[in-house]
C-alpha cells in the first residue's frame, strides 16, 4: 500500500497517461470474476494524487457496476508503438459525472489515439468509430492510486513504481 502523503505519478508519467495511448480498465465482482473495458481518456489531477479515467457508461457497464460495488480498479496504460506499459491500481475508486475538463480530455484522446495507431497501419477513421463515445455517456472513474507497476516487456516488467514524496 502506498503512503497517501506521496504520489506514485510524477509529471512525466502523468503526461504519458494523458497522451494518445491505449487505456484499459478492469475490476472484479465479489466472486473475483473479472470485467475489462476500454477507456476513452485519462486525466491526472492534484499533483498526481488523483486519476480520472474516462469511460462510456454504456460500453463499460459491467466494470462500472463492479467498481461501484467494491472500489477496486486496475488501469493498464500502454503506447502501442513502443509497448511502454504501466499498470495502476486502487481499492478506493468511485464513479462521477464527467466535468468539462473530462470531456475536453476525451476529445483530445479521440484525436491522439487514432494518430498513434495510424503509425502501425490502422485507419484512423476506423479507430475513431471504434472509440466513439457520446459526451452525455461519459463517466469518470476517480481514484487515488495505491500501487503502480512497470509492465513494459523486458527484464523490468512487474517492477513496482515507488513514486515521489
Amino acid at each position: 500500500m502506498h503512503d497517501a502523503a506521496s504520489t506514485l505519478i510524477d509529471p512525466e508519467l502523468a503526461s504519458f497517461m494523458e497522451s494518445g495511448i491505449s487505456l484499459n480498465l478492469a475490476s472484479c465482482d465479489s466472486a473475483l470474476k473479472p470485467s475489462v473495458a476500454r477507456a476513452a481518456g485519462c486525466r491526472v489531477t492534484d499533483g498526481g494524487r488523483v486519476v480520472r479515467v474516462l469511460v462510456s457508461q454504456q460500453q463499460c457497464a459491467r466494470v462500472l457496476e463492479h467498481i461501484a460495488g467494491n472500489g477496486r480498479v486496475a488501469v493498464v496504460i500502454s503506447r502501442p508503438s513502443t509497448h511502454r506499459t504501466v499498470q495502476i491500481k486502487s481499492d478506493s475508486a468511485r464513479i462521477e459525472s464527467a466535468c468539462a475538463e473530462d470531456l475536453a480530455a476525451v476529445r483530445r484522446y479521440l484525436d491522439s489515439f487514432p494518430a498513434e495507431l495510424q503509425q502501425l497501419g490502422y485507419d484512423p477513421a476506423m479507430i475513431r468509430t471504434f472509440l466513439q463515445c457520446p459526451e452525455e455517456d461519459v463517466r469518470a472513474v476517480v481514484f487515488t492510486p495505491c500501487a503502480a507497476f512497470l509492465q513494459t516487456p523486458g527484464s523490468s516488467a512487474g517492477r513496482e513504481l515507488k513514486g515521489a514524496p
